[in-house]
């Protein structure tokens, strides 16, 4: 197994790794970057670990230029594994593969696909979702609004609204609309919302009710 030195400030690190059964050389030396790459520092300046080995072992890497792997796994260093295409060529060959991540896959992911079920079809609160499935309220509210998980589709079959209009005979809709009391009695009196109340008593609802 070949060995492969960095420089890590001034210090000869070896950038250590293990042959899988694909051949793939997966580093076990370095920190990973939340894209699934490791990373190590080269003459003072942060770098990927499979473009440092593709420049050591074969050529230069022209700008704006990718390195890829044949593999697909984000975590080899096998110099036989790598090789260059554009970032269009690139995302192309990650689309043709269909190894997009998604959802839990994702290695950061921290809810399943059942929780952000369970979330989209949640009445609660954010604050009590959030608390809940211990992630921030913004990303419950991207989960909520389609813009992360958006291949979870989830139909929300809201209530019907049934009107209250018929609820009441037309002696007891002329005495709410024309009731001296206050809003909060007549809400608490008859099951009407103060909203709905000052709608009545404004000729907005309920327009063929007489005053009197």
């Amino acid at each position: 197994m070949p060995e492969i030195f960095v420089d890590n400030n001034r210090n000869r690190k070896q950038l250590q790794y293990e042959v899988n059964e694909n051949g793939c050389w997966i580093c076990t030396s370095h920190c990973k970057d939340k894209d699934g790459y490791y990373q190590l520092r080269y003459n003072n300046k942060n770098n990927l670990a499979h473009r440092f080995v593709y420049e050591k072992y074969k050529n230069k890497i022209p700008k704006d230029m990718c390195v890829c792997h044949k593999c697909d796994n984000p975590a080899c260093v096998n110099p036989e594994h790598l090789f260059l295409d554009t970032s269009i060529g690139n995302t192309r060959d990650r689309n043709y593969k269909k190894r997009q991540a998604r959802g839990e896959k994702i290695s950061n992911s921290v809810l399943t696909e059942k929780e952000v079920v369970e979330i989209k079809k949640s009445s609660s609160s954010l604050t009590e979702l959030s608390k809940r499935y211990k992630i921030a309220i913004s990303a419950i509210a991207s989960i909520k609004n389609g813009i992360t998980w958006k291949h979870i589709d989830v139909k929300i079959v809201k209530p019907k609204t049934v009107s209250n209009y018929h609820k009441y005979t037309y002696e007891q809709k002329i005495e709410i609309k024309n009731s001296k009391l206050s809003q909060r009695v007549i809400s608490k009196k008859y099951g009407i919302n103060a909203g709905n109340i000052s709608k009545i008593k404004n000729g907005k609802l309920w327009k063929n009710i007489p005053y009197i």
